[in-house]
């Protein structure tokens, strides 16, 4: 969904959408299309998620049935089938960002009215090449002809998605109070894109930074790095992996928040980073290395260049380009809105 000035004021739901479910390979709790769910309850609409690798684990009424085999007939799938009437009115989030899942595709059997959408949240090569990006091409294929509608979280995969819409990215996190802190904060996933030579600038030039995140196993040299930072940099600090529910309160100590990616690479091109959302959401600063979507929110952060970083810092605190920005226009209760509009609208052909 391209984002237009009339969306900013929707304020009601049009038609018959209210309810949403979600297929995926993450847990209830790891996937961040929870707050998505959230705000679909508070408008009063049913929510399931339903995890289907490697186990299957059905998630609805507020708790977790449990891992168990995957079986497209599950008792709790059918009961789920039936509570949703066959998908009537709801939205199915599903496509496992491109990955295979047969059995996530079979589950349309039991939701035959509801309006699948192949969610894309980021580039399935990953970098691959050859045979490999080949291979999840295939996939990818798949997923666009198992689904009625194909939804991008970066607008720049439009290209290859012609005929999706865009749905921005959002925060369950509000502004608070924040400490004035020395130290920056980076928060989200370490692996191969983050762009360790920035950190060891920053960190080279005396600017402390605490790190939250877990290290992704496909980057095998992950944990080395963190190991060697700390220990040739003091002054930064590694707390390990955090819970989405928790970074409310782990950004209202600092008051600058970083984005350390690296730039021109297949990685990071058709990335829409959550934590440049979760920042400027709960009011932080932010420097962000100047990867596209970073370049498309200047106007609400800094983008890192080659002048030393204490003079970056101090302008980008009395520029205080976030305080630009409206946290109620990127919260997942306006996406939900924005979402269930836009099926409508497309539904009804109008």
């Amino acid at each position: 969904m391209k984002n237009r000035e009339d969306t900013h004021n929707i304020n009601h739901i049009d038609g018959d959408i209210k309810n949403l479910i979600v297929i995926s390979n993450k847990s209830y709790e790891s996937d961040f299309r929870k707050y998505l769910m959230k705000a679909a309850e508070r408008r009063k609409g049913q929510v399931a998620h339903i995890r289907c690798h490697p186990n299957l684990d059905v998630f609805n009424d507020g708790k977790s049935q449990g891992e168990s085999k995957l079986i497209p007939q599950h008792p709790s799938l059918r009961a789920l089938s039936s509570k949703f009437d066959g998908g009537k009115n709801t939205i199915i989030l599903t496509g496992m960002n491109g990955g295979k899942s047969s059995f996530a595709r079979n589950l349309k059997k039991l939701f035959p009215h509801g309006e699948f959408i192949f969610d894309v949240y980021d580039d399935f090569r990953y970098g691959k090449r050859g045979l490999e990006a080949y291979h999840w091409f295939r996939h990818d294929i798949k997923w666009q002809l198992h689904c009625e509608r194909t939804m991008v979280l970066s607008s720049d995969l439009l290209w290859r998605y012609p005929k999706a819409f865009h749905l921005d990215n959002a925060s369950h996190l509000e502004p608070t109070i924040h400490n004035k802190n020395e130290r920056m904060v980076y928060i989200g996933s370490i692996d191969d894109r983050t762009d360790m030579s920035m950190l060891d600038r920053i960190l080279a030039e005396g600017i402390a930074i605490d790190v939250y995140g877990g290290i992704h196993p496909r980057w095998k040299e992950g944990y080395d790095e963190i190991n060697r930072i700390q220990i040739q940099y003091p002054h930064c600090r590694y707390f390990g992996t955090y819970e989405n529910d928790s970074l409310q309160e782990i950004l209202e100590q600092y008051d600058i928040g970083l984005v350390p990616y690296h730039t021109n690479s297949t990685l990071t091109r058709y990335i829409n980073p959550d934590k440049i959302y979760h920042y400027l959401n709960s009011g932080l600063n932010v420097l962000a290395s100047p990867i596209p979507q970073a370049k498309k929110m200047e106007a609400y952060l800094g983008l890192l260049d080659s002048r030393p970083l204490h003079i970056q810092i101090q302008e980008l605190r009395v520029m205080n380009r976030a305080a630009k920005w409206k946290a109620e226009k990127y919260s997942w209760d306006f996406r939900w809105q924005q979402l269930a509009s836009q099926i409508n609208r497309i539904s009804s052909g109008r």
